[in-house]
């Protein structure tokens, strides 16, 4: 993948174009306060994250291929869907929960008692 296939596709998902940047793409506005970049440099490519004016580089590439596919992949990822639990899982969870807690609070209690008692 090049610049110019990464700017199509990024267009075909739908990214929002003033939250990335890199050479050749023109502009559609300002950029977010906090926007992915692409950059070529003299070793190779770097994709990074410009927030407030500032870039912060996250990833380098050998190859503008690597580079498009890292921005794109940056960009497009969807979060999975949370899982639904039954209502038998849910109970469970929530005993579990309860028992977890106990536990914590008893465990510190214990220690605040061997503290005072030492101190």
């Amino acid at each position: 993948m090049n610049l110019e296939q990464l700017a199509g596709e990024l267009a075909k998902a739908g990214v929002d174009p003033r939250s990335y940047h890199f050479p050749g793409k023109q502009a559609d506005g300002p950029l977010h306060d906090s926007a992915v970049y692409l950059e070529a440099d003299g070793a190779g490519w770097t994709v990074g994250v410009r927030e407030r004016g500032v870039n912060t580089p996250r990833q380098s590439f050998d190859t503008e291929d690597a580079a498009c596919r890292y921005m794109y992949d940056l960009l497009t990822w969807k979060a999975p869907e949370p899982v639904r639990l039954t209502p038998e899982e849910a109970e469970a969870a929530r005993l579990l929960n309860e028992r977890i807690q106990a536990e914590n609070l008893r465990d510190l209690r214990e220690r605040k008692a061997r503290y005072d008692a030492e101190h």
